[in-house]
């Protein structure tokens, strides 16, 4: 897989234009007791997609924050899935005319992890470190059509072949899942924050992991 490389270094113009200012008529990040924030992201796997979710801390020393990011990814399968689910479409289209398919599998994830923030001289910028274990809830969604009609549910009737989708293209698990990221939280006005974010997740998927970029902004609240 190809990594995005384009928003690390968008978060990273971001950071240095903040820690360029001089004025700091707000305390930083790092100082308060903790943080909410939605967050919304653009996912690359082997496919790209979209990811939204919520993150929230609680600070346990001057730097250290516990932190759990809780979201969803529209769709993280690999190419493997979409071959499978191709597969079964040229079985199909041996005995039905006009035949589409789509292939997805969305996650659902909790994480859990620790957050290591750091306070710059002259600055408002917190850039900050993390990292984190949660689980995935990894659903695959295969769908089949006959002109435009949907006929996933009767494959396994006569007139479409007698097909039986597998697990590989049907179904749900729960996997293990590791987060490592960065990014850089400013304070906007009071207690508002924007929080300019990188991610980098390892779905421990079978057969083969599941890699998954994300990036994007937090938009919250600290107290």
């Amino acid at each position: 897989m190809k990594l995005p490389f384009a928003p690390l270094m968008v978060m990273l113009a971001f950071a240095g234009a903040a820690s360029a200012q001089t004025s700091t008529p707000l305390r930083s990040p790092a100082a308060d007791a903790g943080y909410v924030e939605a967050v919304g992201q653009a996912a690359f796997s082997d496919v790209t997609s979209q990811s939204y979710g919520v993150e929230a801390g609680f600070s346990v020393s001057p730097h250290l924050q516990l932190y759990a990011d809780i979201g969803f990814t529209r769709d993280v399968a690999p190419t493997s899935f979409s071959d499978a689910a191709g597969t079964i479409a040229g079985g199909l289209s041996q005995v039905q005319s006009n035949v589409g398919y789509t292939a997805k599998e969305p996650a659902t994830f909790g994480v859990f992890g620790i957050r290591y923030s750091v306070n710059v001289a002259g600055s408002r910028a917190t850039p900050y470190l993390k990292t984190g274990f949660g689980l995935a809830h990894l659903k695959r969604e295969a769908a089949f059509t006959v002109a435009g009609a949907d006929v996933t549910a009767n494959l396994s009737q006569d007139q479409y072949g007698n097909i039986v989708l597998g697990s590989d293209l049907s179904g749900s698990s729960n996997k293990a899942m590791f987060e490592f990221g960065g990014g850089v939280a400013l304070p906007l006005f009071s207690h508002l924050l924007i929080d300019l974010q990188a991610r980098y997740d390892r779905i421990f998927a079978d057969p083969a992991g599941i890699n998954l970029i994300r990036a994007g902004v937090g938009i919250g609240v600290r107290f």
